[in-house]
């Protein structure tokens, strides 16, 4: 099951940015936020080698924009960034990381709402995935749309689709594209605690492997069914949750397939005005 919404996302977002009816009294900039960032790494295995490990210091320094236009019951938003990495020893490695992000939060009535929206990023390529060691540019492409449906005052019906690709500079071998659906329905207490059950269904499409003169296919499907929980103790603290069964199906390679229980648990803590804690445990393929 593809999803072949990811190359037309950008271009419906825009459009309807520019043909939606909008009066004055009713557009209104909620946020403009440009900002600066700066922060210093110092990595002691920079390769990811268990042999020869290697370290490096790297300064980070890059700022971005962070918009929200509300027109009426919609929300768009922008969100861009730009950051410069220097390293010290390994200067071969300098690169710039360009992160870009543009949603459509519609609302449609009392009942329908949802997201519409694109996400890119060009960042290094980590070195987990080969032992190469050369720059070499990732990019990460994704399109994605949320709908949700408030089919009684207690419950909700929440769904989507989303449609990713990655591309590499050098390492073609590593490219992939997936895509996804799924469905959740969503029970909502007067203590801002909603639980629910959520069925997903993925499909991912690798580069073939070839071994000698064989070419093998890399392709699987993943199916998960899982319980979800999420709490909202305050304004301040909140708790996500999802444990639940995830089968996994190689289109060749039958002795990768998994199945078995996956989960993740995360709870997120707002101590200060300017400082958040994020602390999460997860298990999964």
């Amino acid at each position: 099951m593809t999803y072949k919404i990811h190359p037309r996302v950008h271009s419906l977002v825009v459009l309807a940015a520019l043909t939606l009816p909008v009066g004055t009294s009713y557009a209104a900039l909620d946020k403009f936020q440009p900002y600066a960032t700066a922060r210093v790494l110092h990595d002691s295995n920079l390769f990811r080698s268990s042999n020869n490990k290697e370290d490096d210091t790297v300064a980070y320094v890059g700022g971005g924009i962070r918009t929200n236009l509300k027109v009426s019951r919609q929300h768009f938003l922008v969100d861009v960034e730009a950051v410069r990495a220097h390293y010290d020893n390994f200067d071969k490695l300098d690169h710039t990381r360009l992160k870009g992000r543009a949603v459509w939060a519609w609302q449609v009535g009392n009942l329908w709402s949802g997201e519409l929206g694109t996400t890119s990023e060009r960042s290094l390529r980590s070195f987990t995935q080969t032992a190469v060691r050369q720059k070499d540019m990732r990019t990460r492409k994704a399109g994605f749309f949320k709908v949700g449906y408030q089919i009684h005052p207690d419950w909700r019906l929440v769904g989507g689709v989303n449609y990713n690709t990655v591309d590499y500079q050098d390492q073609k071998n590593l490219e992939r594209n997936f895509s996804s659906g799924q469905l959740e329905v969503q029970y909502k207490n007067t203590l801002n605690t909603r639980v629910g059950i959520r069925a997903k269904h993925s499909d991912y499409s690798l580069q073939e492997t070839v071994i000698g003169s064989i070419k093998t296919n890399n392709d699987y499907k993943e199916d998960e069914l899982s319980a979800v929980f999420y709490w909202e103790g305050s304004a301040k603290s909140k708790l996500d949750a999802r444990f639940g069964y995830t089968k996994q199906s190689f289109n060749e390679l039958s002795d990768r397939d998994y199945k078995g229980s996956t989960g993740r648990l995360t709870y997120h803590w707002l101590m200060t005005g300017k400082t958040r804690l994020d602390l999460a445990i997860w298990r999964e393929t």
